[in-house]
């Protein structure tokens, strides 16, 4: 090894999840080193589909990052219905991926923290009284570890954690983008359901292109025909290919094996995506600042213990993502009914926008309509 770095965090990965944790624990004192496998600026595997309400939770500024800013919805059901409606205000943003994570990149060596990138952490030992991880090119000492590196990261897998109960696999497409349709004023993202079993598209705007992508709940969905029976109604089979991207979108309902005394799991690495629209970077930022302030109380306090991370997800985040899934597959099974509500149903279209723009969440709306039987009710209405 030709150098030997020590600290008292060392967190794996450089995307919203480990430089949200590195940025928070470097303003409060703490010794960080961040480490990510790429050199950054980097590209992410992303459709670039930012929340209004993950933006609240970002402690940094992304505008220079923002491709679109986003105020119209059409949702629809591939050979059937259609709704479409605009807001007043954005309630989702489009994303450069590259320029985000430099952003928070930057953030985090800007409040202190340390930072290598094209640094690939190939393994970890307990060492007692620490954690070592070992680079290709170094070695670090740490008294704990943070690992934001993904859903088949290498801090996960030295922890022992399996695969979370429930994940989904998105597949994307960057197409070239054709002239913007007329019509309405603002940007516009479409969502597609009746594409195939647990399975919907979507189509992002971006600068320059689109995204254009399914995320597939059912594994014996064929998603290369599913993909391109979306790029067929959204009438861009003749659009260029950029680029093709498959990435795992893990959803942990049930508590698990993500903290130990020295190491915890973040963001995608612990399994917390919306199992309902595939979001990961608002639960990347929450599972982060968690982290922190558990990692903070633990190297203040002179023993290092993370468990109580697993307790502080159990709070707050885990309970959504059972909501979410939840209603999921509830609404996977009667997506025509589902459509017929939020034509007729201006109550339902703003319930969509509330929940992005995280004014509501899916536990409340569940306990709004009485729950799965309430659900039930209101789709057998729509029946009729």
């Amino acid at each position: 090894m030709s150098q030997t770095y020590n600290c008292e965090v060392a967190v794996v990965g450089g995307g919203p999840a480990g430089a949200t944790v590195a940025m928070k624990l470097a303003r409060s004192g703490v010794d960080v080193l961040l480490l990510e496998r790429d050199r950054v600026p980097r590209h992410k595997c992303c459709a670039g589909g930012v929340t209004a309400a993950a933006r609240e939770l970002l402690a940094v500024d992304i505008s220079g990052a923002v491709e679109c800013e986003v105020s119209w919805l059409r949702a629809s059901s591939v050979g059937g219905r259609a709704v479409s409606w605009e807001e007043d205000e954005p309630f989702m943003f489009t994303v450069s991926r590259e320029r985000l994570d430099a952003t928070l990149w930057s953030a985090a060596l800007d409040a202190g923290a340390r930072a290598l990138d094209c640094h690939r952490v190939v393994r970890l030992e307990d060492a007692g009284d620490g954690v070592v991880l070992e680079c290709e090119t170094c070695e670090v000492h740490a008294l704990a570890v943070v690992g934001a590196d993904g859903a088949a990261g290498i801090v996960g897998a030295h922890m022992g954690w399996g695969r979370p109960r429930h994940v989904a696999v998105g597949v994307a497409l960057e197409l070239e983008r054709p002239a913007s349709p007329a019509g309405y004023s603002g940007e516009m993202v479409e969502l597609m359901v009746g594409v195939a079993r647990g399975t919907h598209g979507w189509v992002f705007p971006r600068t320059d292109t689109l995204s254009v992508g399914i995320e597939c709940h059912n594994r014996q969905v064929d998603r290369a025909a599913a993909l391109q029976k979306v790029v067929a109604y959204a009438d861009l089979s003749e659009a260029r290919v950029i680029r093709r991207c498959v990435h795992p979108i893990p959803s942990l309902v049930e508590s698990g094996k993500v903290a130990t005394e020295r190491a915890l799991l973040v963001g995608d690495a612990a399994g917390l995506c919306d199992p309902l629209t595939g979001e990961g970077i608002r639960n990347a930022v929450a599972s982060g600042t968690l982290a922190a302030d558990v990692v903070l109380d633990s190297v203040r306090s002179g023993g290092i213990d993370l468990r109580g991370y697993e307790a502080e997800l159990e709070k707050s985040i885990l309970p959504e993502l059972r909501a979410g899934l939840l209603l999921h597959r509830v609404v996977s099974r009667v997506e025509g009914a589902a459509m017929f509500i939020l034509e007729h149903r201006e109550g339902a279209r703003k319930t969509c926008i509330q929940l992005l723009r995280g004014e509501t969440s899916y536990r409340q709306l569940l306990e709004r309509v009485g729950g799965i039987r309430g659900i039930a009710s209101l789709t057998g209405e729509a029946r009729k």
